[in-house]
C-alpha cells in the first residue's frame, strides 16, 4: 500500500518507508509520462477513452472533450502546463493531498482552464476559472463546455467531498472520491451511469 507509507506504524524501519516512497515516486513518474503520451495521440472517438493515472486520478476523453478528476500530479511545472493544455476541466472531489495538487490547480486557472472544487483550495487566487461548488448541485451546471451534477458529502466532518456525475462526450461518469455519506449518492439512482469510480472502502457495493 505504497501511497500511504506514512500511515505505517511509527516503529516501521525507516528504510522500508523510504523504499515505499521511492516506489510511489517511480509509479507516479511513469504513469504521468504515459498519460501525456496518451493525450498527445489525440484520439477523440465516440467511444469513451479512459486513463487511470494513479489512486483515484483519472482522465476521460470522448468526442472532443477531455476531463481530469482527482489528479495528484508530481511532475514539474512544464509537465503540468502540457497537461493543462489538453484538459477542458479538472474536477476535485475533496481536499486531501492524495486527490489534488495545488500547483496543478494554479497552472490550470492561469491557463484559463476551469477547476471545479468542493471548497476554496486557492484562497489567494481570485481567478474566475476557480469554480467552488460547496453545496448540492442536483440540477446541473456547465463549465468549460462540460455538463455535471453533484451532491455534497464528506470524508469526515471537516472534509467536504463532492459526488460528481460528469458528462463527457455523452457518457455519464460518476466519481465519488472518498465520500462516506450514502445520502449524498442517493440522487444517482435516477441517473443513467456509464462508468462508476469509487473508493474500495466506502460502500461501493451500495453505490453500485
Amino acid at each position: 500500500y505504497p501511497m500511504h507509507a506514512d500511515n505505517k506504524p511509527k516503529d516501521a524501519p525507516q528504510g522500508l518507508k523510504e523504499a515505499y516512497e521511492s516506489s510511489v515516486r517511480g509509479l507516479y513518474a511513469e504513469a504521468e509520462a504515459e498519460a501525456l503520451r496518451w493525450l498527445a495521440e489525440g484520439k477523440n472517438s465516440r467511444k469513451l477513452d479512459i486513463f487511470k493515472v494513479y489512486n483515484m486520478g483519472f482522465i476521460f476523453r470522448s468526442q472532443g472533450q477531455t476531463v481530469g478528476i482527482d489528479l495528484q500530479w508530481s511532475g514539474d511545472r512544464k509537465q503540468m502546463e502540457e497537461l493543462a493544455s489538453y484538459l477542458d476541466v479538472l474536477f476535485i472531489t475533496h481536499p486531501h493531498g492524495d486527490h489534488f495538487d495545488g500547483e496543478l490547480l494554479e497552472v490550470m486557472v492561469e491557463a484559463g482552464k476551469p477547476v471545479v472544487l468542493p471548497c476554496d483550495l486557492l484562497p489567494e487566487n481570485s481567478s474566475p476559472f476557480k469554480i467552488v461548488v460547496g453545496g448540492d448541485n442536483p440540477y446541473g451546471k456547465t463549465v468549460g463546455g462540460v455538463d455535471f451534477k453533484s451532491m455534497m458529502g464528506n470524508q469526515g466532518p471537516r472534509t467536504p467531498c463532492n459526488v460528481y456525475l460528469i458528462t463527457v462526450g455523452g457518457w455519464n461518469i460518476v466519481h465519488n472520491g472518498d465520500n462516506a455519506v450514502p445520502e449524498a449518492e442517493d440522487y444517482l439512482s435516477s441517473e443513467k451511469t456509464d462508468v462508476l469510480v469509487s473508493a474500495c472502502w466506502n460502500g461501493v457495493k451500495d453505490t453500485m
